[in-house]
């Protein structure tokens, strides 16, 4: 009888041993599987919200350097009008992580954003929006 109890305590434990390996290897398929579709969703340049108007030439957005130590990143900004600016900065699985807003007036202007705890090393989507337009920029963070 014992023997019999500890055979199967044996095949219980060999099986849920099984069990939490597939698991783990479920996870983290479906976190690589959500990292590829973040990079396909913001592939192009410009993305376009619902409530924003669609005229990106009234905006340009550079970001460098990239790819970035992850410590700070500059922002060049062109719009043709004064505004606010509203910049967020999301982890590639989409969680805002950073986010500042500046008043700029009607030229280029180069700020510097610094986040406040260093980047890990990954890749991250910066997202620059007015009133009139916003763009979305892919930055690769290595250290």
């Amino acid at each position: 009888m014992t023997k019999s109890i500890l055979n199967s305590t044996k095949l219980l434990e060999s099986i849920f041993v099984k069990v939490i390996k597939y698991t783990a290897l479920m996870y983290n398929t479906v976190k690589i599987l959500c990292v590829f579709l973040m990079m396909l969703t913001f592939s192009s340049s410009t993305v376009y919200a619902d409530s924003v108007l669609d005229d990106p030439e009234n905006l340009s957005v550079s970001v460098y350097p990239n790819p970035s130590s992850g410590n700070f990143l500059k922002i060049t900004i062109g719009q043709n009008t004064a505004t606010q600016v509203e910049i967020k900065i999301y982890t590639a699985l989409g969680d805002v992580i950073h986010t500042e807003t500046y008043n700029l007036s009607s030229s280029t202007q180069t700020l510097t954003l610094t986040p406040s705890a260093k980047l890990k090393e990954g890749i991250y989507m910066i997202s620059v929006k007015t009133s009139e337009a916003q763009i979305t920029r892919r930055i690769i963070v290595r250290n």
